[in-house]
């Protein structure tokens, strides 16, 4: 949903994420690299918004613990607030409030992340997440071969 705002990053002075107590608990946290980047960042909304707004769309590369530490995501999280809000019941909903330089304000509901049954990725996305993701294992698949 925050791709579709079409809002850059140069815009933004604050992004706050409003989340259910359950997601709080498993992906609000502050971010803090720790001893192991790649892990911290795995369930991190801080981080995941910054990432999106400073990179776009989330790729494998973007986990990897030299990638974490790019100063130009890093930079972006001191505007990215995750609030942990009550009212919110369920794990897959939440609402972002992105504070513009000028004073304007854009409010985004999000829904079930994409890949999710509520939000299923067509079978094309699939593919393409599929080949892209085998291009990247530890045993790297050419595109003929995975195919």
């Amino acid at each position: 949903m925050l791709e579709e705002s079409k809002v850059s990053p140069g815009d933004v002075e604050e992004i706050t994420a409003f989340i259910g107590p359950y997601a709080y608990g498993v992906v609000g946290r502050p971010f803090e690299p720790g001893r192991s980047p790649q892990v911290s960042v795995q369930f991190n909304l801080q981080y995941a918004t910054a990432n999106l707004m400073v990179r776009g769309p989330p790729l494998l590369e973007h986990y990897e613990d030299c990638a974490v530490l790019h100063n130009g995501v890093l930079g972006f999280l001191r505007r990215v607030h995750v609030v942990e809000d009550p009212s919110i019941d369920t794990e897959f909903r939440s609402r972002l409030s992105i504070s513009l330089r000028g004073g304007s304000r854009v409010e985004v509901e999000c829904g079930p992340p994409r890949g999710h049954p509520e939000n299923p990725m067509s079978r094309d996305e699939v593919i393409e997440k599929f080949m892209r993701n085998a291009r990247r294992s530890s045993r790297p698949l050419d595109d003929g071969t995975a195919k």
